[in-house]
C-alpha cells in the first residue's frame, strides 16, 4: 500500500514539477562583440565571453535569463525538491 501511495504522491510530484512549457523566458545571446567575462558567483567560476560565440556546430551557446525570472527559477526548482523530498518521506 506504502508503494502505491508513493507512486501516486511522487507523479503529482512529478507533474508539478515538469509543466508542458518551460514557464520562464530565456533568451539566446547574439552579441555584436565577444569580448569580456561571464560574471560568475566568484571571480574563480568566471568565463570568458568567447565561450558564447556561435559556432557552425552551436549556433546558440549561451542562454540569458534576466534575474527575476532567475530568481523565479530557482525558487520553483527548491520548491520542487522539498515537495518531492515531502512526497519520499511519507511513502516511507
Amino acid at each position: 500500500m506504502g508503494k502505491v501511495v508513493f507512486g501516486v504522491m511522487l507523479g503529482i510530484t512529478i507533474s508539478a514539477c515538469v509543466a508542458s512549457t518551460f514557464p520562464f523566458k530565456f533568451y539566446a545571446l547574439d552579441a555584436d562583440s565577444y569580448m569580456g567575462v561571464l560574471k560568475g558567483p566568484t571571480t574563480s567560476d568566471d568565463l570568458l565571453l568567447t565561450m558564447c560565440k556561435p559556432s557552425e556546430n552551436d549556433k546558440a551557446p549561451c542562454l540569458v535569463m534576466f534575474t527575476s525570472a532567475f530568481l523565479r527559477f530557482k525558487e520553483s526548482y527548491q520548491k520542487c525538491q522539498i515537495d518531492l523530498k515531502a512526497a519520499q518521506e511519507n511513502a516511507e
